[in-house]
C-alpha cells in the first residue's frame, strides 16, 4: 500500500523523466507485491506476469529516451518532449502507446498487467488493497496523460537526431509491438507462468 501511494504521489511533482520512472517504479512495485500479498500461486503467478509486462513497457520507455538526443547531448525533461509528435510521429506514436499501457489503458499490456493482479486480490477479498490499488492507478494516469499532452498539444521544439543505433530501433520497434498487440495472445503469457508452482 505505502509504496503503491508513495510511488504515484511522488512522481507527479517530478519534471524530470528518470526520475519519474524512478518514482513511479515504486509504485509498480507495489502492484506486483499486492499478488505476492495473496499468498497463492495465483497471486505469485500474476505479480511473475505483471512484472514482465513491466519490463517489456520500461525497455520501450527507455529506449524512447535515448532517442531524444541532439549534437551528442541527451534530454530527459517533460518540457523537452513539447510538440514532440510535429517532428518525430513515430517517436511520438510509441511513447504514446507505453504511457497508455503504463496507465493501465485497455486493450494495452499494462492493463491485462493491472487486471490480473487486480482479480488475484479481489478473489482473496482484499477489498480495501484493491481500491487503493485502483487510487494510485488513477494518480498515475494523471501525469501519464499530462506527458502525453505535452508530447501532442504543446509548441515543438528543435528536432533531435535521428541516426539511431540499430539495435535502440529494434528495441523500442518490438517492446511497441508486444505492448500494443497483447491483446491478441494474452493467455500465452499466463500458460507459462502458470507452470510455476511455489506453493
Amino acid at each position: 500500500i505505502a509504496s503503491m501511494i508513495f510511488g504515484a504521489i511522488a512522481a507527479i511533482g517530478q519534471n524530470n523523466l528518470k526520475r519519474l520512472i524512478a518514482y513511479s517504479s515504486i509504485g509498480h512495485i507495489g502492484y506486483a507485491l499486492a499478488g505476492l500479498s495473496v499468498g497463492t500461486n495465483e497471486g505469485i503467478q500474476s505479480s511473475i506476469v505483471y512484472i514482465s509486462i513491466y519490463l517489456v513497457m520500461n525497455l520501450g520507455l527507455f529506449s524512447c529516451l535515448l532517442m531524444m538526443k541532439r549534437n551528442d547531448q541527451y534530454f530527459e525533461t517533460i518540457d523537452d518532449l513539447s510538440g514532440l509528435s510535429k517532428n518525430h510521429p513515430i517517436l511520438s506514436l510509441s511513447l504514446l502507446v507505453i504511457l497508455f499501457s503504463l496507465a493501465g489503458i485497455p486493450p494495452l499490456a499494462g492493463f491485462f498487467a493491472k487486471f490480473y493482479i487486480f482479480k488475484s486480490v479481489i478473489e482473496q477479498s482484499m477489498y480495501f488493497l484493491a481500491i487503493v490499488g485502483l487510487l494510485s492507478t488513477v494518480i498515475a494516469a494523471f501525469y501519464y496523460l499530462r506527458i502525453i499532452k505535452v508530447i501532442y498539444f504543446d509548441e515543438e521544439r528543435e528536432k533531435y537526431d535521428t541516426d539511431h543505433n540499430v539495435w535502440l530501433k529494434i528495441s523500442l520497434t518490438l517492446s511497441t509491438l508486444l505492448i500494443l498487440l497483447y491483446f491478441i495472445f494474452p493467455s500465452k503469457l499466463v500458460e507459462i507462468v502458470s507452470r510455476i508452482n511455489i506453493i
